[in-house]
């Protein structure tokens, strides 16, 4: 059976979960890995261990370094995922980033994104 997710294809947002834990997702084919917000990663309970200089659009900071479990989007759960907790960032949409995007088939059709598994 082939599991897929649909995200509308002019907002590119949808609800999700990290950690079984629910969270606003928004894809983010600029972002290397998942970033969340530190509010957010507060909430969740993650912890950084260590710290990374990244560059954005707002230009260069200082963010911590972590991991989740599972990423789940609609019927897709990702595991074992690196994780930036952005203490700069303002809204609590989790950005989803290419470590995660990149296990998936990205395919637009129809006015929708549709995600699935690279291998069944």
């Amino acid at each position: 059976t082939r599991r897929y997710t649909l995200f509308p294809y002019t907002t590119l947002f949808r609800s999700g979960a990290i950690n079984d834990q629910p969270v606003q997702l928004l894809l983010d084919t600029g972002a290397t890995r998942v970033t969340i917000p530190q509010q957010v990663a507060d909430r969740l309970g993650l912890i950084a261990h260590g710290s990374s200089q990244v560059n954005t659009a707002a230009g260069q900071i200082r963010v911590g370094n972590g991991t989740i479990e599972t990423l789940a989007m609609g019927p897709l759960t990702l595991y074992d995922l690196a994780i930036f907790i952005n203490p700069a960032a303002d809204g609590d949409e989790v950005l989803v980033g290419m470590n995660a995007l990149g296990r998936l088939e990205l395919v637009q059709k129809e006015r929708q994104l549709l995600l699935r598994p690279l291998q069944e």
